[in-house]
């Protein structure tokens, strides 16, 4: 008998460089995880002791926020980063 463990999407930290996202899809078929600023990775199991300090993927924050109807405030650190991909620093004040 195979043990089992059921995942609930919305409680799981992926990180990737150091960086946690929101999980958008899991294709438990091959095993690769997208998030929700689309990133896509094989998935890797670690033990959360060893998880290093983390950073905010605002892509991620922004897409979850517009989903769940989470008013997103003009400072939001992705809207800044409109032209480009900007994860785990807001931006320099102007």
């Amino acid at each position: 008998m195979s043990l089992i463990v059921y995942l609930d999407k919305a409680r799981i930290q992926p990180a990737l460089d150091d960086i946690w996202h929101w999980v958008a899809d899991i294709d438990f078929g091959n095993g690769i995880l997208t998030t929700l600023c689309g990133e896509e990775h094989e998935v890797v199991f670690e033990n959360y002791v060893r998880r290093p300090p983390l950073k905010t993927c605002w892509e991620c924050d922004l897409a979850y926020r517009r989903a769940m109807r989470i008013s997103v405030g003009r400072t939001h650190p992705a809207l800044a980063a409109q032209c480009g991909t900007l994860r785990g620093t807001p931006p320099s004040p102007a």
